[in-house]
Parts: structure tokens; sequence; C-alpha cells
């Protein structure tokens, strides 16, 4: 089984994605939260069901079915490290 690390900078995607759903309803928020920690259970078991986004085959992605979100992240020894938890409908600046 692997560990799954949040970076800050998924940390503060997941916050803010938080507040903006639960400002559309409340509950809305909690969902997604939900919803990512299934998501971060799948990461633990086998994070090698998802594929790479980058050349370099460095970083992987994982579409949110629900929520128009991809998570963001490496495989590092036994570690899942999750850089971003990124709206699809916002440009991404790597």
């Amino acid at each position: 089984m692997f560990s799954v690390v949040l970076t800050r900078e998924a940390r503060e995607d997941i916050f803010q994605a938080y507040n903006y759903y639960e400002e559309i309803s409340t509950g809305l928020g909690e969902d997604f939260l939900l919803i990512l920690e299934q998501y971060y259970n799948t990461l633990q078991d086998n994070p090698y069901l998802y594929g790479y986004t980058d050349k370099r085959k460095t970083l992987r992605d994982v579409a949110i079915l629900r929520f128009p979100f991809v998570i963001i992240f490496e495989i590092y020894d036994s570690t899942v490290i999750i850089y971003s938890v990124h709206n699809t409908h916002k440009q991404l600046k790597m």
C-alpha cells in the first residue's frame, strides 16, 4: 500500500474548491471532499492505474468524474505525492 501526501499547493486547491462549492450549495463542498477521499483510497491501493501527463513520464493524473477536476500526482518509492487538484476550467501552468 502507498501513502498519499498532499503538497501545500494541493491543499490550497482543495480549500478553494471546497469554499466555491459550499457557496453554490451547502453540502456540495463536503461531497467534493468525500469523492476526493475515495480517489485517495484508490491511489493508495494502486496509483499505477493512471497514465502519465508529461513526456518525461513522471507526472500522472486522474480525472474526478463528478467534478471538473484532475488530481496531478507523482509516485516516489511508496509515496503518492499530490501536487495539484486542478480545476480543468482553468489554464494549467507547468
